[in-house]
């Protein structure tokens, strides 16, 4: 039986807890006419770790981006700070850092918005369904999309 507990940190946005899911989803989606033109975004996956976190150690976590209706973009991430047992020379995508405020983030994707044509809805994914290994211990705050530069308030996906 898979579960997802949500609730709330306290001085924090709304959470999710992860316990015990062999297949692994994650889907954010944002209107794009909320998001400035010509910009280019980073989404990142907030997140933290509870003393029991497994089944992602050495897993990679798909990342897909993309417009509803398009192919979008893949990128290979990990939740598992710890870079050990990773095959040298692989592409190893990238692993969490962390922020000022305790929580991780894992870079997401890199996209540029230029408007006009391809305004409607953006889709983010995350997923691991490959391995089949039992998983929890991820506390999910959100998705934060914020312009690369910094200079705009960053948007949360919850």
């Amino acid at each position: 039986m898979d579960f997802l507990i949500r609730g709330q940190v306290p001085g924090s946005a709304p959470t999710g807890l992860l316990i015990d899911v062999c297949w692994f989803q994650i889907v954010g989606k944002i209107n794009t006419s909320l998001m400035p033109l010509m910009t280019t975004y980073v989404a990142h996956l907030v997140f933290k770790l509870t003393h029991n976190f497994y089944g992602f150690d050495n897993n990679r976590v798909e990342a897909i981006v993309a417009l509803v209706g398009s192919d979008g973009q893949t990128r290979t991430v990990y939740f598992h700070p710890n870079q050990q047992g990773i095959v040298p020379g692989d592409n190893h995508g990238l692993f969490p850092k962390m922020r000022e405020d305790g929580w991780l983030e894992s870079e997401l994707c890199e996209f540029f918005y230029g408007g006009s044509d391809e305004e409607g809805e953006l889709s983010i994914t995350i997923l691991e369904i490959h391995s089949g290994d039992l998983k929890q211990g991820l506390v999910g705050q959100g998705i934060e999309i914020r312009p690369k530069n910094g200079e705009i308030t960053a948007r949360r996906l919850n």
